[in-house]
């Protein structure tokens, strides 16, 4: 197989007789460089702010005994939390915007993440949905009749707290890639219906 064909888009001048699209195979996508860099910037100068009140806080709870109370140690480990996690997603921006290129291949057997090492047959997948944020579809999870081996290259903070220690899910980010969401949604969940697999209900409204 070539290539599949997934529904187009809708826009909101028309929602109806809308042209299908042809996505060839493989779909080799690679790290939206440019996103990355800019997210990875306000990431690290959130990190060091953080870090900052942080510390100051920390000095004057040290030396004030009026500031020794619950909520002032509560909002230190809260500030000094969101540090470690802008700095942990500043390393994965910066990782991936290094070596951008091949992140994610899409082909008629299968997917393979280069982010997380691991290749997922489509004949292995048992039903796929989406996880959204504010700006639409942002990972796509698979889940599988049996599990698959994966070793994550680049540490992704949501990836590692809701699929580390699930064998039958596997999340695949698809947010800072060079393809349009809308693109890898429909273009996976057409593969996995063809291999028998089935999907949610998916949008064609085109913001994704």
């Amino acid at each position: 197989m070539n290539s599949v064909t997934i529904p187009g888009p809708y826009k909101f001048f028309r929602t109806y007789d809308v042209p299908p699209i042809e996505v060839p195979l493989p779909m080799v996508v690679a790290a939206d460089v440019p996103t990355l860099v800019l997210k990875a910037v306000v990431a690290g100068l959130a990190g060091i702010i953080s870090l900052f009140l942080g510390t100051v806080l920390f000095w004057l709870i040290l030396t004030s005994d009026r500031l020794w109370q619950l909520s002032s140690v509560i909002t230190l480990v809260c500030l000094l939390g969101s540090s470690a996690v802008c700095v942990a997603f500043t390393f994965k921006c910066v990782r991936l915007a290094q070596d951008p290129q091949a992140q994610l291949e899409i082909t008629a057997e299968d997917v393979f993440d280069r982010r997380q090492d691991a290749r997922v047959a489509w004949s292995n997948v048992r039903h796929m949905s989406t996880i959204s944020n504010k700006q639409g579809w942002s990972v796509i999870r698979l889940r599988l009749h049996a599990p698959v081996q994966r070793r994550p290259v680049v540490p992704h903070l949501y990836l590692g707290l809701s699929s580390l220690y699930s064998d039958d899910r596997f999340d695949i980010a698809i947010r800072m890639l060079d393809a349009r969401p809308y693109i890898l949604v429909h273009t996976m969940a057409a593969l996995v219906r063809m291999h028998g697999g089935t999907t949610e209900e998916l949008t064609q409204w085109g913001w994704n």
